[in-house]
């Protein structure tokens, strides 16, 4: 593309000086380290990396979910400002990319950006898990009804 050997505008430029990139990596290490802990033991979900290796700055805390369908759209809904990669190209599939259909069907993004509060955080993780819950009793509940037919 035309624009890969474009140069920094100078407004970026003048941004990127003065931001604390220290204050960025420490506050995105931090809120990940607590979304993991936080989203440790949600019934059919599983942090897709509990733990992040050395020299890595997240933009987002991946969560596993079993069915992401409902969960995401419901979420969505409440406000939870949710990623998800929907959307393959249509050269993509199973054959091709396995761990990329997989991750467009269960891969959840919570964002854990430097600017969000604690509070934010907290919110955020309360109706994950309410939604999680409601999605794990709905799915004992075909069980059972199943088991009864």
């Amino acid at each position: 593309p035309r624009w890969i050997n474009t140069r920094i505008s100078s407004f970026s430029s003048r941004v990127s000086r003065l931001v604390s990139t220290t204050r960025i990596v420490d506050r995105r290490i931090r809120n990940y380290l607590w979304l993991s802990e936080a989203l440790a033991n949600l019934p059919n979900s599983r942090r897709l990396f509990p733990e992040l290796p050395d020299g890595v700055v997240p933009y987002i805390f991946p969560l596993i979910v079993d069915q992401v369908d409902p969960a995401f759209v419901n979420l969505r809904k409440r406000g939870v400002p949710l990623m998800r990669w929907e959307f393959l190209d249509d050269g993509v599939n199973n054959d091709t990319c396995e761990t990329s259909c997989y991750y467009s069907r269960h891969l959840v993004q919570i964002p854990c950006h430097q600017e969000l509060r604690q509070e934010e955080l907290e919110w955020m993780v309360d109706n994950i898990r309410q939604e999680l819950s409601i999605q794990d009793r709905i799915g004992e509940n075909d069980q059972a009804a199943s088991q009864h037919t």
